[in-house]
């Protein structure tokens, strides 16, 4: 680091054209998210003009858009899956594959791989076995002794 500025203050043209492709490329990036932002609010005003959406509803379709599986999972299928798996039934193949299968849930998985599969609703979701919190993980390794 040290010798690219002895180099910079020591060559001024070499300096400027460092400048000038630095101030290039942040012209660029503010331009693109200017852009970015201005094409976010008018599809918002349609959204709250034509659907007749509150901005909160249209702010919070922003947000589910940008959500990560891991988000999904735990604003969104855990609670479910909490209500449900009480009332589940655990069966077990004898390559380790076990099946917890509930009313609208049915959960896939092995104890040696790091997914899981879960199906609620007709949806199908894969989740790392990390995602999954420990009051399920604990249900299920009951459920398998």
């Amino acid at each position: 680091m040290g010798d690219t500025i002895n180099s910079i203050s020591h060559h001024w043209i070499l300096g400027i054209v460092a400048f000038l492709f630095i101030l290039f490329i942040a012209r660029a990036v503010i331009r693109m998210a200017l852009k970015m932002a201005f094409i976010a609010a008018i599809i918002g005003v349609i959204m709250v003009v034509c659907i007749g959406l509150t901005p909160g509803q249209v702010i919070d379709k922003g947000k589910s858009a940008f959500m990560s599986s891991s988000d999904l999972y735990h604003e969104t299928l855990e609670p479910l899956i909490k209500s449900e798996i009480d009332q589940a039934d655990y069966s077990e193949k004898p390559n380790g594959d076990y099946t917890i299968k509930a009313e609208d849930l049915k959960i896939q998985g092995n104890p040696e791989k790091k997914e899981v599969i879960i199906n609620f609703k007709g949806k199908m979701y894969t989740f790392s076995t990390d995602d999954i919190s420990k009051k399920i993980k604990d249900k299920i390794t009951s459920m398998n002794k």
